[in-house]
């Protein structure tokens, strides 16, 4: 998704679809509104593409309970953002990502939040120039104590452009590189890990002759394995991971055939890879970016396709049924996406963003007994994303993303 956010335009509010994150119009400008009375009415406006007018709506029509509020997360370097989450078993949180540093070059980053305050630890990094964490292990899936493992990438500025796979892993209290799985001379980047008992599954891309292919490996006692799997289209990549058991793994992405994108699902069931088909709402471009799993085994994915008008993205939400998988419609704004999900026994949540040609917004979608809903959320900065997210107690979660280069962290609760 691409925006502006320095252009010029007549609306405030909205950018097609209803705008129900908790923003006020007060003398022409824009101000955040905290809490929204559960009655009566309140100065909140809908702007509706077709119609080009704002309309006063009652604050009733806002979810009234749940409420995702900006919590300190340190923001060290020339700038920083986070990119993932995870919940451990004893509460805490660790979160991943990068910072900022001059002439390009960035390193890894970590926050633990414990003792109700977000801190940075120290990580290793593998080139002077440019690292990257793109995730870290849920260790709900069910791993030995401190099995808590991050991946990424790294960069060297003086070699050609070729990106290099980054494992680390938190033990004995600190976190220690490991070897990495092999992607070939041409490069690879890991975009998602997960743990499921002493497996380790990684998921990404990697390069093979001009093209990016999807990339699968799994880690036993340290040895690496690379997987064959499916590689529909031009070129395919994938973004998230979800390990249910060791014969139930699920990988999400997406695969380009020509100028457009279309969703790319694959199963692992103990014996080899297999693409399984799923919905695309449009030809013009589908990617999924994460994927969940509710106690009730129903998994959900979510991610974002581009719609009629050029340039405009929607968030998407796709659920497995009994017929295979599926569109689910949520009522999320327009020129938005869906960049990571995260379920409980009786919640689901979606963060990303969405925007306006002034500014970015944050997007929070849950899913509750009645359906999915918008979720009020903060927004500190001109340019606010949230990139991952974790379940805690069964009605709170933590989002993690950025705030016009700085990091942020939110946490959600309500009944």
């Amino acid at each position: 998704m691409t925006t502006d956010p320095h252009a010029t335009a007549d609306l405030d509010v909205g950018a097609g679809g209803r705008r129900l994150l908790g923003w006020a119009r007060t003398t022409g400008s824009l101000r955040t509104i905290r809490s929204v009375p559960r009655t009566g009415w309140a100065a909140v406006f809908v702007f509706t593409l077709a119609a080009g007018v704002a309309v006063a709506i009652p604050a009733s029509a806002l979810s009234p309970g749940p409420l995702c509020t900006e919590t300190r997360a340190p923001s060290p370097g020339g700038g920083a953002e986070l990119g993932a989450v995870a919940k451990t078993r004893s509460g805490h949180a660790w979160a991943v990502g990068e910072t900022y540093g001059p002439g390009g070059t960035s390193r890894t980053l970590i926050e633990r939040r414990s003792g109700g305050r977000w801190a940075v630890v120290k990580s290793p990094n593998a080139s002077a120039d440019w690292n990257r964490l793109s995730a870290v292990s849920d260790i709900f899936g069910g791993g030995p104590p401190g099995s808590v493992w991050a991946v990424g990438g790294y960069r060297r500025h003086h070699r050609p452009r070729i990106d290099h796979p980054l494992v680390l892993q938190h033990a004995d209290g600190r976190w220690r590189r490991r070897t990495p799985p092999p992607v070939g001379p041409k490069g690879g980047f890991l975009a998602a890990v997960a743990v499921v008992g002493r497996q380790v599954w990684a998921v990404g891309s990697h390069r093979v002759g001009e093209f990016s292919k999807a990339y699968v490996a799994r880690s036993t006692s340290g040895s690496w394995h690379v997987f064959d799997v499916p590689h529909p289209g031009d070129s395919s990549q994938l973004f998230d991971v979800l390990a249910r058991s060791k014969l139930d793994v699920w990988a999400v992405g997406s695969y380009e055939r020509g100028l457009h994108s279309h969703t790319l699902i694959e199963h692992w069931h103990g014996g080899h890879w297999t693409r399984v088909p799923s919905p695309n709402p449009t030809t013009r471009g589908t990617q999924l970016y994460g994927i969940a799993q509710q106690r009730n085994r129903r998994l959900w994915a979510v991610g974002q396709y581009q719609g009629r008008a050029r340039g405009l993205s929607h968030p998407l939400v796709e659920r497995l049924g009994a017929r295979g998988w599926r569109v689910v419609q949520v009522p999320a704004p327009r020129n938005g996406e869906l960049n990571g999900v995260a379920a409980s026994r009786r919640r689901v949540w979606a963060v990303g963003d969405y925007s306006t040609r002034r500014r970015v917004f944050t997007l929070v979608e849950r899913k509750t007994r009645s359906g999915w809903e918008t979720v009020p959320s903060d927004d500190p900065g001109l340019l606010n994303v949230l990139d991952g997210v974790d379940t805690g107690k069964p009605d709170r979660a933590w989002a993690v993303g950025s705030e016009s280069g700085r990091t942020l962290a939110e946490r959600c609760s309500g009944a």
